[in-house]
């Protein structure tokens, strides 16, 4: 299953409360729509992932749809299920806490989009981990997840 292959994200320069350091992180304009952010869970890594055009993420809607779990429920463990599908990046899996520092891995507590230093390419996260198994085996997949995110 080839998906986006990623794109270019505008990063700004915030400054890490935890370390003070100077640091570069991707932020979604305003008007970024059906997308989100993923951050390797040493924080070092991004990911942009597109929600609208995602036969995964289609695939955990329709399985939580199925098992009729409340609307606001799935708005709030969608997103989190999508990220534990995803296969690694650099060795590490992803995370859905952002931002964190990409130097000391704390989350921020305050970052702005005030200081840009340009665009950097973020590759798509990919989902072959799951993908390649049968439809049997994704099912019983999902609903381990939806278990682990309901408990």
């Amino acid at each position: 299953m080839t998906m986006e292959a990623g794109r270019d994200i505008m990063h700004f320069r915030n400054t890490c409360s935890h370390c003070c350091n100077d640091v570069e992180i991707p932020i979604l304009s305003d008007f970024a729509y059906g997308e989100i952010l993923f951050q390797s869970a040493d924080a070092r890594s991004f990911a942009i992932v597109d929600l609208i055009n995602n036969s995964v993420f289609d695939e955990v809607l329709q399985a939580l749809e199925k098992r009729a779990i409340s609307e606001s429920v799935r708005a709030e463990i969608a997103q989190p299920m999508l990220c534990d599908l995803s296969d690694e990046i650099n060795g590490q899996p992803y995370s859905t806490i952002y931002p964190r520092c990409p130097l000391c891995g704390q989350k921020m507590s305050f970052w702005s989009d005030e200081h840009r230093v340009g665009m950097r390419h973020l590759p798509a996260p990919q989902w072959s981990g799951f993908t390649e198994n049968s439809p049997e085996r994704r099912m019983v997949i999902l609903d381990s997840l939806i278990a682990k995110h309901t408990s």
